[in-house]
């Protein structure tokens, strides 16, 4: 088996195949920094400056490509503005506005910070009991897809055999 000897010579020699290599962190570059500068509507300093490229439909906060993978438009900014974030370090916003990318408006804290923050600002909303449709999410709760949040499994399954008679039908 050639192939798995040339991927054991790919690999660095002081890695090992379940460890990745952990690259040294490098500043962006002006061109990144240009790129991300373009999906940004800023307002005065202390304004929100709201980001105008991707957002995550599941969770309300910018999103990029950026180098290897997909980052927070904020925690993006925060390294911009203020260079590399320490492992087990969240980039928490003070306003609240999950759009916004001006790191004045920003800090860095722990979850327990972020937690605080938000039950001090009394934004720690229960979860709705009900569906839209008026079901008890207590019984018919069930984890979305994406992994973050639930939604209700009996209108789930009334939406898919609704789609399976429609189909059927057609053909």
């Amino acid at each position: 088996m050639a192939w798995i000897d040339d991927l054991v010579n790919l690999m660095p020699t002081d890695a090992t195949p379940h460890e990745p290599t952990q690259q040294a962190w490098q500043h962006p570059t002006t061109n990144e920094q240009e790129r991300f500068n373009l999906r940004v509507s800023k307002c005065g300093e202390s304004e929100c400056w709201e980001w105008t490229g991707a957002v995550d439909y599941m969770t309300g906060y910018g999103k990029l490509r950026w180098r290897n993978g997909t980052s927070s438009a904020h925690r993006v900014a925060w390294m911009i503005r203020h260079g590399q974030i320490a492992d087990g370090l969240y980039v928490c916003h003070k306003c609240d506005n999950k759009r916004c990318v001006n790191t004045s408006h920003m800090f860095l804290g722990t979850h327990a910070d972020n937690m605080a923050d938000m039950v001090a600002k009394g934004i720690n909303q229960p979860r709705q009991p009900f569906c839209r449709a008026g079901h008890d999410m207590a019984i018919h709760a069930i984890p979305h897809s994406s992994g973050t949040g639930r939604r209700c499994g009996k209108c789930l399954r009334q939406r898919q055999l609704e789609s399976y008679h429609r189909l059927k039908q057609r053909a």
